[in-house]
């Protein structure tokens, strides 16, 4: 726009932004979602079925009918349902209902894709692994739901803005001796967890070590003994077909000779030490579980022998502890 007699006047542009979205949802939520014809499968139509007409019952006399309440929902299959919304803000994504997932297909421009194809003899779901280093797409958008944010304790950077860590040492030269790129799947807790980029040179370059726990936890010491821990999101809770998968890929190559003359890089020392350090800690852990699991029966046997000693009878201490009472 230009004024009369005068340079271009200055004006406010609106560019058309596209933002993108990731959004998973579980395989039963998603039929009714896909009636596009852009999309990169369509679900096979369900066969009709024509009902049989049911016999008519002559209503009995001098009786009401009786209302049939509605069924109810199974609420705990009613709270396994959801979706998870992946975005470049923090504050977009995260958990949303079935409802909303919907709501942002259908007013959004949408391709979808198969996160793992179900066996049809087997019925188990598999999908496609990394055959090296670096993680597949899929692998990446696993961990992201499995861990929307840094695992380092104390920070929230958006998991789509880290790196991924292997939690166990990458082996190089032997593929097979080193941690595996592998996500959170069926009997695997996984090997790869989102670090920005300031703290995995931390974790690479310093004494803090990590271990993933059997639940998905992260756990971390510090060289100076101090341990914290880092859940897990929820979204395996709405996703529950997550822990099902089971990574496909090809089998690890032959060990390459990166030094002819037998010398180690101090890389490979470091992670050597490391692995020896993270199975220590693991066998003090389970150590510590064993002992605070004997002084908290010691505790509520100490509890029962004084009640029953309040109620004047005697206390067998051979007898199992009573149940906690909810």
């Amino acid at each position: 726009m230009r004024s009369p007699g005068g340079p271009p006047a200055n004006r406010a542009v609106s560019p058309d932004i596209q933002a993108l979205a990731v959004i998973v949802l579980n395989e039963t939520d998603l039929f009714d979602a896909t009636s596009t014809d852009d999309d990169l499968f369509t679900p096979e139509p369900a066969p009709e079925v024509t009902p049989e007409p049911a016999p008519e019952v002559a209503p009995e006399p001098d009786s009401a009918p009786t209302p049939t309440p509605d069924a109810e929902p199974d609420s705990e299959a009613a709270a396994a349902r959801g979706a998870v919304v992946l975005t470049g803000d923090p504050g977009i994504t995260g958990p949303v209902t079935v409802e909303q997932a919907r709501e942002l297909i259908a007013q959004s421009r949408t391709q979808f894709r198969v996160l793992g194809r179900r066996d049809p003899a087997t019925g188990t779901v598999h999908a496609r692994g990394a055959s090296g280093y670096r993680p597949t797409w899929y692998q990446l958008l696993v961990m992201r739901l499995t861990y929307p944010t840094c695992v380092f304790p104390g920070y929230s950077v958006a998991a789509d803005r880290c790196q991924a860590d292997h939690v166990g040492e990458y082996d190089h030269t032997d593929p097979a001796a080193g941690g595996p790129t592998t996500v959170a799947g069926r009997g695997t807790s996984g090997n790869l967890v989102p670090l920005c980029g300031f703290h995995h040179r931390i974790k690479t370059e310093t004494g803090w070590l990590s271990d993933i726990l059997q639940d998905g936890t992260v756990e971390w010491r510090h060289p100076a003994g101090g341990i914290w821990t880092v859940p897990p999101g929820t979204a395996r809770d709405l996703l529950p077909g997550l822990g099902l998968i089971i990574w496909d890929g090809p089998e690890p190559g032959p060990a390459r000779t990166k030094n002819p003359d037998g010398l180690e890089s101090d890389a490979k020392r470091r992670a050597t030490a490391r692995r020896a350090l993270r199975i220590e800690n693991r066998l003090l852990r389970h150590e510590r579980r064993g002992r605070e699991a004997a002084e908290a029966e010691a505790r509520e046997r100490e509890r029962e022998c004084r009640e029953a000693e309040a109620q004047g009878r005697t206390y067998d201490v051979t007898a199992p502890l009573k149940p906690p009472p909810f």
